[in-house]
């Protein structure tokens, strides 16, 4: 969770450390669960990252790294770097956002489905089967942004630091889609990654 919450703003180590007031030896073996931090030097560590401390005293999801099955919508090139800071800022939106999800969250209404090897099921049919179930399946789309809600997929908005990218998806098995929309984007531009995202890539693994 320190990994996570120090590579979302786009900190190294010896960054991280030194706005913590920590060493990095210290900081380093934290993050690799080689010691455990007392709780001063955890709250001086949630301060250095702007997070609340228990976000710092949990676990990880027992699956890992969840945007290890991220894709995204870019308009050039993106540096690693911040290709990093922003799926790290994914996994943490998605803890936060799955903690909010109850019974008056929509039914997910999509099926997780991969293109077959020997292209049987293509990209285009699996485009087709998300077009199907959506409400207004017929004709243009007015709203994508609330006809993709309403199939159950968790949408946020925030800034992801970087004019490249208009958003962000994944779709980890055994949990909900989820895009990131960059709120720094025009808001004219956030129905192009959703209909480029929404289906075949949303399908990989």
């Amino acid at each position: 969770m320190v990994v996570w919450g120090r590579v979302a703003r786009g900190l190294t180590q010896g960054e991280g450390a030194k706005i913590a007031g920590l060493s990095q030896g210290l900081l380093s073996k934290a993050e690799t669960g080689m010691l455990s931090l007392d709780r001063e030097r955890i709250s001086a560590g949630a301060r250095a990252l702007e997070g609340p401390v228990d976000r710092f005293t949990s676990s990880a999801p027992p699956d890992g790294i969840l945007s290890a099955c991220a894709f995204h919508r870019k308009r050039s090139s993106l540096s690693v770097s911040d290709a990093k800071r922003i799926r790290a800022l994914l996994d943490l939106t998605r803890l936060q956002v799955e903690g909010l999800v109850d019974e008056c969250t929509p039914e997910l209404g999509l099926r997780r489905e991969s293109p077959s090897a020997d292209g049987y099921t293509s990209p285009e049919d699996i485009a087709g089967s998300v077009r199907q179930v959506m409400t207004d399946a017929t004709g243009p789309i007015a709203n994508l942004v609330q006809e993709v809600e309403h199939l159950g997929v968790l949408m946020v908005k925030r800034d992801l630091g970087a004019l490249r990218i208009d958003a962000i998806g994944t779709w980890p098995a055994g949990h909900r889609p989820l895009f990131l929309l960059n709120s720094s984007a025009p808001a004219h531009r956030h129905p192009f990654p959703l209909s480029h995202e929404l289906g075949p890539p949303l399908s990989h693994p």
